[in-house]
Protein backbone atom coordinates (compact mmCIF):
# COMPACT_ATOMS: atom_id res chain seq x y z
CA UNK A 1 0.00 0.00 0.00
CA UNK A 2 1.31 3.45 -0.93
CA UNK A 3 0.50 6.73 0.76
CA UNK A 4 0.90 10.17 -0.82
CA UNK A 5 0.95 13.43 1.08
CA UNK A 6 0.86 16.86 -0.52
CA UNK A 7 3.48 19.51 0.17
CA UNK A 8 6.51 17.26 -0.33
CA UNK A 9 6.70 17.30 -4.12
CA UNK A 10 10.29 18.51 -4.35
CA UNK A 11 11.79 15.61 -2.39
CA UNK A 12 9.18 12.99 -3.33
CA UNK A 13 5.96 12.29 -1.50
CA UNK A 14 5.26 8.58 -2.00
CA UNK A 15 5.75 6.06 0.81
CA UNK A 16 5.10 2.36 0.20
CA UNK A 17 4.21 -0.11 2.97
CA UNK A 18 3.39 2.52 5.58
CA UNK A 19 2.84 -0.16 8.20
CA UNK A 20 6.52 -1.18 7.98
CA UNK A 21 9.46 0.60 9.60
CA UNK A 22 11.24 2.63 6.91
CA UNK A 23 14.75 3.91 6.29
CA UNK A 24 15.57 7.05 4.34
CA UNK A 25 18.80 6.86 2.33
CA UNK A 26 20.39 9.98 0.81
CA UNK A 27 23.38 9.74 -1.53
CA UNK A 28 25.38 12.94 -2.02
CA UNK A 29 27.40 12.45 -5.20
CA UNK A 30 30.24 14.58 -6.57
CA UNK A 31 29.86 15.48 -10.25
CA UNK A 32 32.49 18.24 -10.35
CA UNK A 33 35.04 18.57 -13.16
CA UNK A 34 37.70 16.58 -11.34
CA UNK A 35 35.41 13.54 -11.49
CA UNK A 36 35.68 13.32 -15.28
CA UNK A 37 36.86 10.00 -16.66
CA UNK A 38 37.40 6.96 -14.46
CA UNK A 39 35.93 8.52 -11.29
CA UNK A 40 32.54 9.40 -12.78
CA UNK A 41 32.41 5.94 -14.36
CA UNK A 42 33.08 4.37 -10.97
CA UNK A 43 30.38 6.52 -9.40
CA UNK A 44 27.79 5.61 -12.05
CA UNK A 45 28.63 1.93 -11.66
CA UNK A 46 28.33 2.25 -7.89
CA UNK A 47 24.87 3.82 -8.15
CA UNK A 48 23.80 1.03 -10.49
CA UNK A 49 25.11 -1.72 -8.21
CA UNK A 50 23.51 -0.07 -5.20
CA UNK A 51 20.17 -0.41 -6.96
CA UNK A 52 20.93 -4.02 -7.83
CA UNK A 53 21.77 -4.77 -4.19
CA UNK A 54 18.46 -3.27 -3.08
CA UNK A 55 16.63 -5.34 -5.68
CA UNK A 56 18.16 -8.50 -4.26
CA UNK A 57 17.00 -7.72 -0.71
CA UNK A 58 13.24 -8.21 -0.48
CA UNK A 59 12.85 -6.40 2.83
CA UNK A 60 15.05 -3.42 1.91
CA UNK A 61 13.20 -3.09 -1.39
CA UNK A 62 9.95 -2.66 0.52
CA UNK A 63 11.04 -0.19 3.20
CA UNK A 64 14.06 1.78 1.95
CA UNK A 65 13.47 5.19 0.37
CA UNK A 66 16.28 6.56 -1.81
CA UNK A 67 17.24 10.10 -2.79
CA UNK A 68 20.26 11.11 -4.91
CA UNK A 69 21.63 14.66 -4.69
CA UNK A 70 24.45 15.68 -7.03
CA UNK A 71 26.84 18.56 -6.50
CA UNK A 72 29.20 20.49 -8.76
CA UNK A 73 28.88 24.26 -9.12
CA UNK A 74 25.25 23.68 -8.13
CA UNK A 75 23.39 21.25 -5.89
CA UNK A 76 20.60 19.31 -7.59
CA UNK A 77 18.21 16.57 -6.56
CA UNK A 78 18.58 14.15 -9.48
CA UNK A 79 16.49 11.37 -7.88
CA UNK A 80 13.80 12.67 -5.50
CA UNK A 81 12.91 10.34 -2.64
CA UNK A 82 11.29 7.22 -4.00
CA UNK A 83 10.66 3.67 -2.76
CA UNK A 84 13.69 1.46 -3.41
CA UNK A 85 11.54 -0.72 -5.66
CA UNK A 86 11.12 2.31 -7.96
CA UNK A 87 14.75 3.47 -7.83
CA UNK A 88 16.48 3.80 -11.19
CA UNK A 89 20.17 4.69 -11.11
CA UNK A 90 20.94 7.98 -12.88
CA UNK A 91 23.78 8.33 -15.37
CA UNK A 92 25.78 11.37 -14.32
CA UNK A 93 28.37 13.51 -16.10
CA UNK A 94 31.15 15.64 -14.63
CA UNK A 95 31.83 19.38 -14.78
CA UNK A 96 32.09 22.48 -12.61
CA UNK A 97 33.19 23.20 -9.06
CA UNK A 98 32.64 21.20 -5.83
CA UNK A 99 29.78 22.54 -3.67
CA UNK A 100 30.18 19.71 -1.18
CA UNK A 101 29.26 21.64 1.96
CA UNK A 102 26.08 22.96 0.41
CA UNK A 103 25.23 19.36 -0.53
CA UNK A 104 25.74 18.14 3.05
CA UNK A 105 23.30 20.80 4.27
CA UNK A 106 20.83 19.90 1.50
CA UNK A 107 21.08 16.23 2.44
CA UNK A 108 20.35 16.93 6.10
CA UNK A 109 17.37 19.07 5.08
CA UNK A 110 16.08 16.31 2.81
CA UNK A 111 16.29 13.78 5.63
CA UNK A 112 14.37 16.04 8.00
CA UNK A 113 11.66 16.57 5.39
CA UNK A 114 11.39 12.84 4.82
CA UNK A 115 11.12 12.15 8.55
CA UNK A 116 8.41 14.80 8.79
CA UNK A 117 6.52 12.97 6.04
CA UNK A 118 6.91 9.66 7.89
CA UNK A 119 5.56 11.20 11.08
CA UNK A 120 2.57 12.73 9.33
CA UNK A 121 1.75 9.35 7.80
CA UNK A 122 2.23 7.57 11.13
CA UNK A 123 5.13 5.59 9.68
CA UNK A 124 7.97 4.53 11.99
CA UNK A 125 11.55 4.68 10.72
CA UNK A 126 15.14 3.69 11.37
CA UNK A 127 17.92 6.22 11.71
CA UNK A 128 18.52 7.52 8.14
CA UNK A 129 21.66 6.95 6.10
CA UNK A 130 23.56 9.72 4.34
CA UNK A 131 26.43 8.81 2.01
CA UNK A 132 28.96 11.33 0.72
CA UNK A 133 30.83 10.17 -2.40
CA UNK A 134 33.59 12.49 -3.64
CA UNK A 135 37.08 12.52 -5.13
CA UNK A 136 38.29 15.78 -3.69
CA UNK A 137 37.78 18.76 -1.45
CA UNK A 138 35.01 21.36 -1.41
CA UNK A 139 35.32 24.69 -3.19
CA UNK A 140 32.58 26.25 -1.01
CA UNK A 141 34.80 26.61 2.07
CA UNK A 142 32.65 29.53 3.22
CA UNK A 143 29.91 26.99 4.07
CA UNK A 144 32.15 24.37 5.68
CA UNK A 145 31.66 25.54 9.26
CA UNK A 146 27.87 25.41 8.95
CA UNK A 147 27.93 22.03 7.22
CA UNK A 148 30.23 20.42 9.77
CA UNK A 149 28.38 21.90 12.73
CA UNK A 150 25.00 20.73 11.48
CA UNK A 151 26.30 17.28 10.63
CA UNK A 152 28.08 16.88 13.93
CA UNK A 153 24.94 17.93 15.81
CA UNK A 154 22.88 15.42 13.84
CA UNK A 155 25.41 12.68 14.65
CA UNK A 156 25.49 13.63 18.32
CA UNK A 157 21.69 13.61 18.44
CA UNK A 158 21.62 10.17 16.72
CA UNK A 159 19.57 11.58 13.85
CA UNK A 160 21.67 10.22 10.99
CA UNK A 161 24.27 7.63 10.04
CA UNK A 162 26.94 9.29 7.87
CA UNK A 163 29.21 7.41 5.46
CA UNK A 164 31.87 9.47 3.62
CA UNK A 165 33.51 7.55 0.77
CA UNK A 166 36.50 8.67 -1.28
CA UNK A 167 36.60 8.02 -5.01
CA UNK A 168 39.97 7.53 -6.69
CA UNK A 169 43.55 7.78 -5.51
CA UNK A 170 43.43 11.57 -5.31
CA UNK A 171 40.64 11.78 -2.71
CA UNK A 172 41.52 13.66 0.47
CA UNK A 173 40.60 11.08 3.10
CA UNK A 174 41.84 13.20 5.98
CA UNK A 175 39.40 15.92 4.96
CA UNK A 176 36.56 13.42 4.76
CA UNK A 177 37.36 12.21 8.27
CA UNK A 178 37.18 15.78 9.54
CA UNK A 179 33.42 15.83 8.98
CA UNK A 180 32.83 13.34 11.79
CA UNK A 181 35.64 14.16 14.23
CA UNK A 182 36.72 10.55 13.73
CA UNK A 183 34.86 7.94 15.52
CA UNK A 184 31.25 8.46 16.58
CA UNK A 185 29.19 5.32 16.27
CA UNK A 186 27.03 5.52 13.22
CA UNK A 187 29.70 7.18 11.11
CA UNK A 188 32.62 5.82 9.14
CA UNK A 189 36.02 7.13 8.23
CA UNK A 190 36.95 7.92 4.63
CA UNK A 191 38.55 4.77 3.26
CA UNK A 192 40.12 3.57 0.03
CA UNK A 193 37.49 1.10 -1.04
CA UNK A 194 35.51 0.98 -4.30
CA UNK A 195 32.22 2.87 -4.30
CA UNK A 196 30.46 -0.20 -5.63
CA UNK A 197 31.69 -2.32 -2.74
CA UNK A 198 30.94 0.26 -0.07
CA UNK A 199 27.34 0.82 -1.14
CA UNK A 200 26.71 -2.90 -1.55
CA UNK A 201 28.17 -3.60 1.90
CA UNK A 202 25.70 -1.15 3.42
CA UNK A 203 22.77 -3.09 1.99
CA UNK A 204 24.33 -6.41 3.04
CA UNK A 205 24.78 -5.10 6.58
CA UNK A 206 21.12 -4.06 6.60
CA UNK A 207 20.10 -7.56 5.48
CA UNK A 208 22.19 -9.20 8.22
CA UNK A 209 20.67 -6.92 10.82
CA UNK A 210 17.16 -7.88 9.74
CA UNK A 211 18.06 -11.55 10.02
CA UNK A 212 19.31 -10.98 13.56
CA UNK A 213 16.13 -9.11 14.45
CA UNK A 214 13.92 -11.94 13.22
CA UNK A 215 16.14 -14.64 14.81
CA UNK A 216 17.79 -13.03 17.86
CA UNK A 217 19.65 -16.21 18.84
CA UNK A 218 21.82 -15.75 15.74
CA UNK A 219 23.15 -12.51 17.17
CA UNK A 220 25.42 -14.66 19.33
CA UNK A 221 25.66 -18.01 17.57
CA UNK A 222 26.34 -16.35 14.24
CA UNK A 223 28.17 -13.24 15.32
CA UNK A 224 31.16 -14.25 13.25
CA UNK A 225 29.06 -13.65 10.13
CA UNK A 226 29.67 -9.91 10.41
CA UNK A 227 32.18 -8.62 7.87
CA UNK A 228 34.81 -6.98 10.07
CA UNK A 229 36.53 -5.50 7.04
CA UNK A 230 33.95 -2.73 6.93
CA UNK A 231 33.00 -0.02 9.38
CA UNK A 232 29.39 -0.09 8.20
CA UNK A 233 28.17 -1.70 11.42
CA UNK A 234 25.67 -1.04 14.15
CA UNK A 235 23.43 0.80 11.67
CA UNK A 236 20.16 0.12 13.44
CA UNK A 237 21.16 -0.32 17.07
CA UNK A 238 19.78 3.01 18.26
CA UNK A 239 16.29 4.45 17.91
CA UNK A 240 15.45 7.03 15.29
CA UNK A 241 15.05 10.64 16.34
Amino acid sequence: MSEVLGGFEEMGNVVDNVGERHIACVLLVDTSGSMAGASINELNQGLLEFGNALDQDEHARGVADVCVISFNSNVETVVPFCPAANYSAPTLSAGGLTSMNEAVIAGLDAIEERKQLYRQLGCSYYRPWMFLLTDGEPTDQNMEGEAKNRLQQALNDKKVNFFPMGIGAGANYDHLKSYTKGGERGSVKGERKPVQGGLRLAVQQYERDQQFRSQPWKRYAGAHAHDHRTDLTELFKRPAR
